[in-house]
Formats: C-alpha cells, structure tokens, sequence
C-alpha cells in the first residue's frame, strides 16, 4: 500500500533530522524558528480542521492563505512576521512534492509579501543618555554597551551575538 504522509509528521522528521546538524553547520535560532512553526502550525490544525494532524495530500493554496491569516489575527503577527513563519511551511511542502508524495505544491503560485518598513534610529543626543544612564543590575549595563557596540560599528544583533574574539582586529 501507499505510504500516509502527514504536515506535521514530515515536520517532526525535519525538525529531529536538523537538530542533528544544531551547532554542527545549522544554527541554533533556525531550529528555534521550525519549532515554533511546527508548533503553531498544530494548533492551527486543531482549530481549524479537529484534527492532530493533515494529510499532505489535501494541502491546498487556501491552506497557506488560512494559516497566514491566522497569524496575523490569532496569533497577532505581523504580514513580515507571519511571512517568516511560511518559509519553513514552504520547505516542508516542496521537500514533500520532490519526494513525490504530492502532486501539486500548494505553494506554486504563493508569493510571500515582504512588506519593508521604515527603520527608526537613535539621534546623538539619545545615544549619550542611554551611554551615561545608570541601571540597575550589572547584566543591564552590559545589554546595553552590546547594543551601543551594535549601534557605533553598525551590527546587526544576530552578527553581534555570533561575534568571537577571532572576528577582532587589534
């Protein structure tokens, strides 16, 4: 008989097979992120069909468009945020239609919309007085020299939190 494949099945065998690779040549925060969607994922799946679970078969476009939705007004997302929560639904589906499991991707005529937004900044004057501010606890001052670090040498926070003495130059 034909093998029955499921979303969260396949996503539960990624997940275990990259938490493998954790540290090794994948990032920590990655697997953080398939977790969390795989997560949010089963509790769609529960509201929305009564299930634990959805055969891949009957993904359809409408699928992606409900479980979009439902992150933004459920789960209270942003369209960039929840947009971030598809690319790992995106990857589960195209691993499941190369594998020949289903037919059709669901996601073939899916655009994900990145909306870009405008970025505030810090002026000088508001940088001076988070410099000289006093705080409270010694783990405070140190969050916040990491992030005028971040701030002068114009680091995104994930390259100052992957930053190693090896990166600096005397």
């Amino acid at each position: 008989g034909e093998e029955y494949k499921t979303l969260l099945s396949l996503f539960q065998e990624h997940n275990d097979s990259f938490q493998k690779h954790v540290k090794v040549d994948r990032a920590q925060s990655t697997f953080r992120k398939y977790r969390s969607v795989h997560a949010k994922l089963a509790d769609f799946i529960k509201l929305k069909f009564r299930s634990y679970d959805i055969p891949l078969k009957e993904l359809e476009p409408e699928f992606i468009e409900n479980f979009g939705l439902y992150l933004m007004t459920d789960c209270g997302l942003t369209s960039s945020s929840a947009n971030m929560y598809l690319r790992p639904l995106k990857r589960m589906v195209t691993i499941a239609h190369n594998r020949g499991w289903i037919s059709r991707n669901p996601f073939a005529d899916y655009r994900l919309k990145m909306e870009v937004r405008e970025r505030g900044f810090l002026n000088e004057e508001q940088l001076k007085r988070l410099m000289s501010q006093k705080l409270e606890f010694p783990g405070q001052d140190f969050v916040r020299d990491m992030f005028l670090f971040s701030c002068f040498c114009g680091l995104a926070h994930v390259d100052l939190r992957n930053l190693t003495l090896d990166n600096i130059i005397k």
